[in-house]
């Protein structure tokens, strides 16, 4: 009996181990004279990532709202390409995110990849409105990066190999109710800050299929929603219990940055009649996202709701 036991956690561990070395992406690509711009890419998925496409040859933009110089330093290093810059963006404030485009286009004549990387959760109750007044997970991790694709639009479709990868989680799949009206409320204590979390991911999903419409008659465009998997980063930092729990795991369950950016560098790489434009992908191939993810209805009044707020309109391209 304890043999059998002892036999299973083997197996177990031997399945954890295999799991948490993670999936590589199974695609390179020359890169040379393509410009990216990679939010977040100061640390974890984002910096991975910057670093691979700097690797292939790629010029990059780390766009971030707080400037590491030896992250920056760091990427060039390990990537062997120079070609790496800093833009300052807070995808909190709907003003800095116009100074960044205006600076980005003073700069650059092309962009053809934008990896939406950025994200966070909230641990603390008094920082739960972005500057622009949303909740701060629908306005950084979703609104943000939506205002941001659609000012660089115009620069997006003159590429012939658009590549645009919204990063979601699988923790887009706990949103058992679609209530837009949460937001107008502050997500106070750890467990509502998760949600926020989670719901944002969710809208991740509505603003990928929005972009993929818009994409639809662009040769050789692709635009996705990634889930990077379980990932050891800092995000989960500062939430208390949930901290505590999710650290007496990452190390068995969790991979590390490195594998989590490989299903965003496979939707970058991978050639477009591969892809599928709007697609939801995980471990570096095609994903099932929710029941939630796959209404038209609420995608639609995520559109009509970041349109009213933004003062912008792409509901037209539902």
């Amino acid at each position: 009996m304890w043999q059998l036991i002892g036999l299973l956690l083997l197996l177990a561990l031997v399945a954890c181990y295999w799991y948490t070395r993670g999936v590589r992406c199974p695609v390179q690509c020359d890169l040379t004279n393509r410009v990216a711009i990679v939010t977040g890419g100061t640390r974890g998925i984002g910096k991975e990532t910057a670093i691979s496409l700097a690797k292939n040859h790629c010029r990059v933009v780390i766009a971030s709202s707080r400037y590491s110089e030896q992250a920056l330093q760091d990427i060039k290093l390990r990537s062997g390409n120079d070609d790496v810059v800093f833009l300052q963006l807070n995808l909190a404030s709907k003003q800095s995110i116009e100074k960044f485009v205006v600076a980005f286009n003073a700069k650059y004549q092309r962009l053809d990849i934008l990896v939406n990387n950025a994200g966070l959760i909230s641990t603390d109750d008094q920082n739960v409105l972005t500057e622009d007044g949303y909740e701060i997970h629908f306005g950084v991790n979703f609104l943000g990066h939506y205002y941001l694709t659609h000012l660089l639009w115009g620069m997006l479709e003159k590429s012939d190999r658009m590549r645009v990868a919204n990063l979601s989680s699988i923790g887009h799949n706990d949103v058992k109710q679609f209530d837009l009206k949460h937001l107008e409320k502050k997500p106070e204590g750890h467990a509502a800050r998760i949600y926020g979390y989670c719901f944002s991911k969710l809208l991740m999903i509505y603003m990928t299929k929005l972009f993929a419409k818009r994409a639809e008659d662009i040769a050789g465009a692709r635009v996705t929603s990634v889930d990077p998997g379980l990932v050891r980063t800092e995000i989960t930092n500062g939430l208390g219990i949930y901290t505590r729990l999710i650290n007496s795991v990452r190390w068995l369950v969790f991979v590390d940055a490195l594998m989590g950016a490989q299903t965003s560098l496979y939707c970058v790489y991978e050639e477009a009649n591969k892809l599928i434009n709007g697609g939801y992908y995980a471990y570096c191939r095609v994903g099932k996202p929710s029941e939630q993810a796959n209404s038209p209805v609420f995608m639609a009044d995520t559109v009509r709701l970041a349109d009213s707020l933004l003062n912008i309109n792409t509901v037209d391209f539902l």
